[in-house]
């Protein structure tokens, strides 16, 4: 799993008071790296992948509509075609024509 990743993941806990303050970032990343990732990977797309896209295509979408789209991802997800920028642009113009 990328390192930015797990960092945020590791704020999150913090910021949630889920991880002692005493807790060293480097530390809580090396914990969650082998508790959590050693044995599986995960691709993380991210709202701003799907509002960099929306930009690039054109269509114009609110932050809300992005969260749409990466649930729709997740839950409509063909683990034999993946997700890529064509099926990204495919929910993001969905998303964009339920709203009018």
């Amino acid at each position: 799993m990328d390192s930015h990743v797990i960092r945020s993941q590791v704020e999150a806990l913090q910021k949630a008071g889920l991880l002692k303050t005493c807790v060293t970032l480097d530390r809580a990343e090396q914990c969650l790296r082998k508790a959590c990732w050693s044995d599986q990977i995960a691709i993380v797309w991210a709202l701003q992948d799907v509002l960099d896209q929306a930009r690039q295509i054109k269509v114009k979408i609110t932050k809300a509509q992005a969260r749409e789209v990466l649930h729709r991802l997740q839950e409509k997800h063909d683990a034999n075609q993946g997700i890529n920028w064509d099926i990204l642009d495919y929910y993001i113009r969905e998303v964009r024509e339920v709203a009018g």
